[in-house]
């Protein structure tokens, strides 16, 4: 959660059960219930959602096919690559506009 005013800045990060059924590894989805509640939440303290994250275990910082399908216009996505369990890599990234690729975006952390 945060705002967006030119560049995206993060004020509040929820973390959410995945909740998957299958290849739970390497596959992660957020239920709708989840959603509403992680917006109500962000409208209680003034602020949108803007993004998401999750890790790749040892897999590249790249978003996947999977992620791609599932990816929402306007949208951060901050994935963690993972080797081994210990992090290697971060990467944020935005749908294009075609809604056929990403494009990586600046990550900041203060």
């Amino acid at each position: 959660m945060g705002v967006d005013s030119g560049h995206r800045i993060v004020q509040r990060v929820l973390a959410m059960p995945n909740t998957a059924r299958t290849q739970r590894v390497r596959r992660y989805r957020i239920d709708s219930s989840d959603l509403v509640y992680a917006h109500a939440e962000a409208r209680q303290y003034g602020l949108h959602l803007i993004g998401a994250y999750h890790s790749h275990p040892d897999a590249p910082v790249e978003p996947s096919q999977s992620d791609l399908r599932h990816a929402w216009p306007n949208f951060t996505y901050i994935v963690i690559s993972l080797q081994e369990g210990e992090p290697l890599d971060v990467g944020a990234w935005l749908l294009n506009q075609e809604s056929n690729g990403f494009v990586l975006d600046e990550l900041r952390v203060y």
